[in-house]
């Protein structure tokens, strides 16, 4: 991330856990690609500097808010296929099963299309089993849905220590598709 936009970058701060009626927190033993992650990226305080959101670290370090993931992913399965970001050809292939298994990182069963998550019993990424997307550390996570021809989104700055979804992303993604 350039220096000329670090102003607009939120602190991370750590999450009291305050439970809902969707969260299931509970201690999981970290896998050793989960530990190998946490000695880059363990605390807030390395997370909270300069150095490290200008660095480029895939799949780590991303920096971005939650209107621009959910504009990115609307254009990958736009409505109006003028708007089209990317050739169907491209999708189809972010969206066909690659591998599916036990993700050593994510510690969770997950099936993979080409650098995109593919919704799993309809419950990752909504109630449509064709949605695709990806998700963060503390709960985050970004989807397309190209039955809805919907772009979502959920990033935040308070942290929950896990590499899955919360109870948070959870009810906002089932408000968002009571809405439709």
């Amino acid at each position: 991330m350039p220096e000329s936009e670090d102003h607009r970058v939120a602190e991370l701060v750590p999450f009291d856990i305050v439970r809902s009626e969707n969260s299931e927190q509970q201690q999981v033993e970290l896998t050793d690609a989960q530990k190998s992650q946490r000695n880059s990226a363990g605390t807030l305080d390395i997370q909270n500097t300069k150095a490290w959101r200008q660095a480029e670290i895939p799949s780590a370090n991303g920096q971005g808010n939650a209107g621009g993931l959910a504009k990115l992913y609307s254009l990958i399965v736009p409505e109006d296929n003028s708007l089209k970001l990317l050739k169907d050809d491209t999708v189809n292939q972010m969206t066909t099963m690659q591998i599916e298994g036990r993700d050593l990182v994510l510690a969770v069963q997950v099936r993979w299309g080409v650098g995109f998550i593919l919704n799993k019993h309809k419950i990752i990424y909504g109630p449509v089993e064709g949605a695709f997307g990806h998700s963060g550390y503390g709960g985050s996570c970004a989807f397309g849905d190209p039955e809805n021809k919907i772009g979502v989104s959920y990033v935040m700055n308070r942290m929950l220590d896990n590499f899955n979804a919360d109870g948070r992303s959870i009810e906002l993604i089932n408000a968002t598709y009571d809405c439709l």
